[in-house]
C-alpha cells in the first residue's frame, strides 16, 4: 500500500509540474512573438559558449521535479498543497503579464534598465533600477504583483521547486532540534516565495523576513497572513538591524547576483555577525559558470539579454572564498536546473 501511494504521489506530481510547465512555458512564447524581436535591428547576440537544446532544459526540468519529489518522500517538507494553478487568478494574471510585456520588450531592446533611478533617492543607487527590465524595477505594487508571475515564465514553472532546495539544508540543520527554540533570519524576501516554503516545512519555527521594498513586504504579509511566526520588516541585507549573534540560521534567495561586489562582501559580513557560531547560512541563486556546462552559454546570454548588471561578476565569483573570509564554512552544495543551493556554517 505504501509503495502504492508514493507511486500515485510521484505521479500527481509531476503531473502538476508538467501543468505549471506547460502553462508558463506558453506564456514565454506568447510573450516573446507579441513583443517583437528581442535585440535592435542588425544586432546580434556573440556567445563564446552554445546554448543548451530544448532537451537538455526539460531533461533538467524532469530531474528537479524528480528530486523535488524525493525531498517530499524523506520528508525535508511537505508536497505542495493545492492545485498547480488557481484558475481565476492564474488568468487575471495571464493578462497582466502579456500586457506589460511590450514594455519589457522595449526596454530591453533600447537598454533602458534606468527608468527608476530618480525615485526613492533616499535608496541605495544599486537598487534603483529596472532589473530584468520589469516595470517599476521593486518599486511598486504592480511590480511586485507581476513579479512571482514573471518569475515561474522565466524559468518554465520550475521556480518555487528550485527554491525548495534550500530546505533539505535546513532540514540538516535543524536535525534533532527544538524548532520552537530557534530563530531564522531571510534577508531579501520579496513577496515570500522562499518564506512560505520554510514557514510550511518548520511551522514552529521564529522568522524574520527582510526585504527593501514595502510594495513586496506588503504583498509577501499578504501571503502569509496565516503564519503568526514570521515577522517581516523593510531593511538591506548590508545593514542589518540585528543584534549580534541573534539567529540560529540564515538563508537568502536570488539575492547575490543583483549586488555589486562590494556590497556583497558587506552582506556576507553581516550575515557572519547576526548568525551565532555554529548556525548555517542557506545560499540559494544563480548557477555559476562550471556548475552545469550545458548550461554556461545561457548564462552568459542572461544578463545581456535581462538588465543583470552585476551577473556576470556572479557568475565567476568564489563562493567559498567570499563567504570564508566572513567566518564561513562550505558543508555541502546542490544543483537543481537552473539554481544552487549551498549551505554554509558559521565557525
Amino acid at each position: 500500500m505504501a509503495k502504492q501511494a508514493d507511486l500515485a504521489g510521484r505521479i500527481g506530481h509531476a503531473a502538476a509540474a508538467a501543468v505549471k510547465t506547460a502553462w508558463f512555458g506558453a506564456h514565454y512564447v506568447a510573450a516573446r512573438r507579441a513583443s517583437g524581436p528581442v535585440l535592435e535591428k542588425g544586432e546580434t547576440l556573440k556567445l563564446s559558449r552554445p546554448l543548451p537544446k530544448l532537451g537538455d532544459l526539460l531533461g533538467a526540468i524532469r530531474a528537479l521535479i524528480a528530486a523535488d519529489r524525493a525531498n517530499v518522500e524523506r520528508g525535508f517538507y511537505p508536497a505542495p498543497d493545492g492545485p498547480p494553478l488557481n484558475i481565476a487568478r492564474a488568468m487575471t494574471m495571464s493578462r497582466r503579464f502579456l500586457a506589460d510585456a511590450g514594455a519589457v520588450a522595449r526596454r530591453r531592446r533600447e537598454g533602458a534598465g534606468q527608468e527608476v533611478a530618480d525615485t526613492r533617492t533616499d535608496l541605495p543607487r544599486y537598487y534603483r533600477q529596472n532589473f530584468h527590465y520589469q516595470t517599476d524595477g521593486y518599486l511598486s505594487a504592480d511590480s511586485a504583483a507581476l513579479y512571482d508571475f514573471q518569475v515561474e515564465t522565466l524559468f518554465g514553472g520550475t521556480a518555487q521547486a528550485m527554491r525548495r532546495q534550500a530546505l533539505p539544508l535546513l532540514a540538516e540543520a535543524f536535525a534533532g532540534r527544538d524548532q520552537r527554540r530557534l530563530k531564522l533570519l531571510e534577508v531579501a524576501c520579496g513577496t515570500g516565495a522562499l518564506t512560505a516554503e520554510i514557514a510550511r516545512a518548520f511551522p514552529r519555527l521564529a522568522i524574520a523576513a527582510i526585504d527593501p521594498s514595502t510594495d513586496y513586504l506588503a504583498a509577501a504579509g499578504k501571503r502569509l497572513a496565516a503564519s503568526p511566526g514570521v515577522r517581516f520588516a523593510e531593511g538591506f541585507a548590508e545593514n542589518l538591524g540585528f543584534a549580534d549573534a541573534s539567529f540560529d540560521a540564515a538563508a537568502s534567495c536570488y539575492l547575490f547576483h543583483e549586488l555589486p561586489p562590494k556590497v556583497r562582501k558587506a552582506v556576507a559580513a553581516e550575515l557572519a555577525r547576526v548568525v551565532k557560531p555554529g548556525g548555517v547560512y542557506v545560499h540559494v541563486d544563480s548557477l555559476q559558470l562550471g556548475d552545469t556546462p550545458v548550461f554556461d552559454g545561457l548564462l552568459e546570454a542572461f544578463p545581456r539579454l535581462f538588465h543583470e548588471p552585476y551577473y556576470e561578476t556572479y557568475g565567476k565569483l568564489d563562493l567559498d572564498a567570499l563567504f570564508g573570509a566572513a567566518g564561513f564554512t562550505q558543508v555541502r552544495a546542490t544543483t537543481g536546473f537552473l539554481t544552487k543551493a549551498v549551505l554554509f556554517r558559521r565557525v
